[in-house]
């Protein structure tokens, strides 16, 4: 992963160090250790993904403007504190919306809060470059083939990657077997693929140059 040059104010500082110090500190200080679930990094060509179990004190998608940070291991922040590998509570999301739209253009993490904390990191710069006008392409190129469900369900995907089935059926609403079956019709098209194990993998879009 490249490390660009960068000044704040007198100051060099390496962006990739304030990005995923900022991921790694995440996915231990919001781990939910009493669960068996595994908490996970993957590294993809153009994305860094997490996973860890969690106690959610709110659930969807996390931004700068609903942020309330709230402790769930308040023992290892601090201890994470003090040895200066974190800061202040919040300090943490904050950094990476900060730094990750200057270490890849215009590209912020997408942090996602439930049962399962999620966060990913984009930093290939070119794919991160043309992932919307990708992804538009391949969904637009398809929609007229897809019923409305199957839509949904493609948008969902689109907006959440390495979403599950099941989290696809309780955010919209749908019977799990309905969606079972049109994931299944996304993955004939080539529209969708699964990444990772059975139990931690999830769905993506596949995006198409133009």
């Amino acid at each position: 992963m490249p490390d660009r040059p960068f000044l704040e104010g007198a100051q060099r500082i390496s962006l990739r160090e304030k990005i995923f110090r900022e991921v790694i500190v995440n996915l231990l200080i919001y781990r939910e250790f009493s669960n068996a679930h595994p908490a996970t990094l993957t590294i993809w060509k153009d994305v860094v993904f997490t996973e860890n179990w969690n106690r959610p004190s709110m659930m969807g998608r996390i931004s700068l403007e609903n942020l309330k940070p709230h402790p769930k291991n308040p023992t290892i922040s601090n201890f994470f504190k003090q040895l200066g590998w974190s800061e202040e509570l919040g300090a943490g999301v904050r950094n990476m919306f900060q730094y990750s739209p200057i270490y890849v253009k215009d590209s912020m993490p997408v942090i996602e809060e439930g049962d399962v904390f999620k966060l990913t990191i984009r930093y290939d710069a070119e794919n991160s470059q043309q992932g919307k006008n990708e992804s538009t392409v391949r969904v637009d190129e398809k929609n007229d083939e897809l019923n409305d469900g199957q839509k949904n369900v493609l948008n969902f995907i689109e907006t959440h990657s390495n979403c599950m089935a099941k989290e696809i059926s309780e955010q919209l609403k749908m019977p799990f077997g309905t969606v079972d079956r049109h994931i299944r019709l996304l993955l004939n098209k080539n529209i969708i693929e699964r990444r990772g194990s059975k139990k931690t993998g999830g769905y993506w879009l596949i995006k198409r140059k133009k």
